[in-house]
């Protein structure tokens, strides 16, 4: 699931009285953040940094190669070498 805020959520975010919608505005977006796949934003980190610049090797290390080498290149952190 991709969610953009848009400014007017922003808004409500940003308000200093904590109550009614503010609260529960707030706690929406805690409840978006609980939910986060870090392996989805270290894939899609490595695509972002991979197409500034084009023609190096980019590797995640990682203990968990099944898994993100599904979407990005990844390797065992002892298999890296130099």
């Amino acid at each position: 699931m991709i969610v953009f805020i848009d400014s007017g959520v922003l808004g409500i975010l940003a308000n200093p009285n904590k109550s009614g919608e503010a609260s529960d505005c707030e706690q929406w977006l805690y409840s978006l953040l609980c939910s986060i796949d870090i392996d989805i934003i270290i894939c899609t980190q490595w695509q972002i940094i991979k197409e500034e610049f084009p023609g190096r090797y980019i590797v995640i290390a990682t203990t968990n190669v099944k898994h993100l080498s599904r979407f990005a290149e990844a390797k065992l952190w002892r298999d890296i070498k130099f």
